[in-house]
């Protein structure tokens, strides 16, 4: 199992620790938050210092914030320090064997991604959302719960879609 870095200890944090467990390939380390102490807990998991904080080398990270300039921002700081960045796919997930997705992907239970689908670094894919044959994802995007990317469409960076 590879250990899981989490940055941002909000609810979308949650989720994201719920799906890692349910997928079976990660241990939670914890948290990098800003925002809360370290030393303290988040829903039981640790907060291990803010974002600023020394790169764990035998880690991979994973950016649980939705605003897509942030995710920008956060994956930028972090990959500049070392960070490896992982893909989740929860295992409820349908993705197409042609499709790919890249580093810091993740992708929520029922979500829905087609045949020859394309997904840049760093893309949320909500519960629910749908993203068509031959779509092509550019980085940094959100799809909320529910959105709909129809078959060939392409979305540029930073987008963030609402459901």
């Amino acid at each position: 199992m590879n250990d899981l870095i989490i940055i941002g200890a909000g609810g979308f944090g949650l989720e994201v620790a719920a799906y890692a467990e349910e997928c079976g390939a990660f241990t939670i380390k914890g948290f990098l938050d800003d925002t809360k102490p370290p030393g303290s807990f988040h829903a039981g998991y640790p907060i291990l210092g803010p974002v600023a904080a020394p790169i764990d080398s035998g880690a991979h990270y994973l950016i649980a914030v939705g605003w897509p300039p942030h995710r920008r921002r956060l994956a930028e700081q972090l990959q500049a320090h070392g960070a490896r960045f992982a893909r989740l796919i929860h295992p409820l997930a349908y993705v197409a064997g042609s499709a790919t997705a890249s580093a810091g992907c993740i992708v929520a239970p029922f979500a829905f991604i087609g045949s020859a689908a394309r997904l840049g670094r760093q893309i949320v894919v909500n519960s629910q959302a749908v993203i068509g044959h031959e779509a092509q994802i550019g980085d940094y995007t959100v799809l909320s719960p529910a959105a709909n990317i129809h078959g060939a469409a392409r979305l540029g960076e930073d987008v963030f879609v609402g459901g």
